[in-house]
């Protein structure tokens, strides 16, 4: 019974399971290719995290904070933070989940031509001690291949998180900390790559090819 559960609940959490064809770069229907995606639940993920986590470890009280402050202390202090607080000032439900992104390639095994791209992404509302732990971190989502994706595979890819954080814009009830239930939106406010994984994901060149700086759009 408990390997059924954790199937159901394995299920629950992939979204949907994608191919790609390594000749066309195509979506396909044929599972046995070299490129399979899977779209994670991402809100499931949170709500696992927020439930896991002790109270004094979540902390939303900068949303309502109305001091100012020009010393970082942490990502609550920049402009991007601020300008979602106050973009919500009028809304009913005025409370978010902020979230980090990394997108990385890394080899399956050391002596096989298999690669793993994760995008995983932290919660900043958690305590920076325990913001980065494994246990904590929400997998949006994971492809299997034998090289590196494609500009054309890669954008493919970020379409369905780009439509499931639409999504989670909206107020959605969430089981805090402490017991009680909160209107929580949810926002992806950042991106922290490798210079590699940020030209795919931006659609750039590569960072050591000509104009491979994202700033230098025009030669010269």
């Amino acid at each position: 019974k408990r390997t059924e559960d954790t199937s159901k609940s394995n299920q629950q959490i992939i979204d949907s399971t994608c191919y790609f064809c390594p000749e066309c770069e195509q979506e396909s229907t044929n599972p046995i290719t070299p490129h399979t995606f899977m779209v994670m639940n991402i809100q499931q993920q949170i709500e696992e995290v927020l439930r896991s986590t002790h109270q004094n470890d979540l902390d939303l009280s900068p949303q309502t904070s109305t001091e100012s402050t020009t010393s970082l202390i942490d990502i609550h202090n920049r402009d991007v933070y601020k300008n979602i607080v106050h973009s919500l000032r009028n809304e009913n439900h005025k409370f978010f989940i902020s979230l980090t992104c990394n997108i990385d390639g890394t080899a399956v095994y050391t002596s096989n031509e298999q690669r793993m791209w994760t995008f995983i992404a932290c919660l900043n509302e958690l305590k920076r001690s325990i913001r980065f732990n494994i246990e904590k971190m929400i997998g949006t989502n994971f492809a299997i291949r034998r090289k590196k994706p494609s500009r054309l595979i890669m954008q493919q890819m970020l379409n369905p998180i780009v439509t499931r954080l639409k999504l989670l814009q909206k107020p959605c009830l969430y089981r805090l900390p402490n017991g009680f239930y909160q209107m929580l939106r949810v926002y992806l406010i950042g991106i922290s790559n490798d210079k590699p994984a940020n030209s795919i994901v931006q659609n750039q060149p590569e960072p050591n090819a000509l104009f491979g700086c994202a700033k230098c759009e025009i030669a010269g």
